[in-house]
């Protein structure tokens, strides 16, 4: 099982801070004013075939949520994620099976 935790405010101040030199007022207090999700996602590994299963917890209420709750920010950071996951896990696949090496 690994656990990460999304913090909306600060995913979209890295990533403003990533696209400008510097960052004004004004898009400071735009990003204040934006939405504030804090979810944690859990992914489980499906042991007998590739992929994972997942479990999206609001951090404020405990409520579960579907893919389909996220906002555009929370949904890319948990597709970047599962992305990094799941090639890790292929490779750790690969090298078990010695098809490639370290």
């Amino acid at each position: 099982m690994i656990e990460f935790k999304f913090h909306e405010l600060d995913f979209n101040l890295k990533t403003t801070g990533e696209s400008y030199t510097y960052i004004t007022s004004q898009q400071i207090d735009k990003l204040n004013n934006q939405s504030r999700s804090e979810i944690t996602i859990i992914l489980k590994s499906k042991k007998c075939s590739n992929g994972w299963t997942t479990d999206i917890i609001d951090n404020n209420t405990g409520v579960k949520l579907e893919l389909s709750d996220l906002s555009l920010a929370a949904y890319s950071y948990y597709i970047q994620k599962v992305e990094e996951l799941s090639l890790q896990k292929a490779l750790e696949q690969l090298r078990t099976k010695q098809i490639i090496t370290a």
